[in-house]
């Protein structure tokens, strides 16, 4: 397959959907949907360009936190966060954790959230979380401060950097 002409990238989609015969009258019980995606990218073309543009923190439930590191692609073709990573370190300054969050293709101007759960209650106290990754050839990364309260409450995300 080939490009459009004067294009470093092209994207297409194909849905395709199955429902099983009945009695006539009658509905199906289901229907079976499967969405296909091509992605191209020509061996010329410019590396994506973006980065992570947010770092959140929220409690999910009691017993879990979830942070969500957002990457934005400002560029004309589609990338792959790569080497991401999530660290939380307490107010004394020990890695209370170091994850690689769920990641995915990120499209030509869109944005795209990569989730982390803890599935731990963390003390009481001040906790430090950065994100780091590299998106085209770009390094970046987003720190936010947030304190947990009795309950693993959040309380008072504040970016930092």
């Amino acid at each position: 397959m080939r490009t459009p002409s004067g294009r470093s990238a092209a994207y297409a989609a194909a849905v395709v959907e199955a429902v099983p015969r009945t009695a006539r009258g009658r509905r199906p019980g289901y229907r079976l949907r499967l969405l296909g995606a091509l992605l191209i990218r020509t061996p010329d073309a410019p590396q994506p360009r973006g980065g992570i543009s947010a770092l959140t923190v929220a409690r999910v439930s009691a017993q879990r936190l979830r942070f969500k590191v957002r990457v934005t692609n400002r560029g004309g073709v589609h990338g792959y966060p790569e080497n991401l990573r999530v660290r939380l370190t307490d107010s004394r300054g020990r890695t209370v954790l170091e994850r690689a969050p769920r990641t995915g293709v990120v499209l030509p101007g869109y944005r795209r959230d990569c989730p982390l759960d803890l599935f731990r209650r963390l003390r009481a106290g001040t906790y430090t979380a950065e994100a780091t990754g590299q998106f085209g050839s770009v390094r970046s990364r987003a720190v936010v401060d947030f304190t947990v309260a009795p309950g693993n409450r959040v309380r008072s995300v504040r970016r930092v950097r």
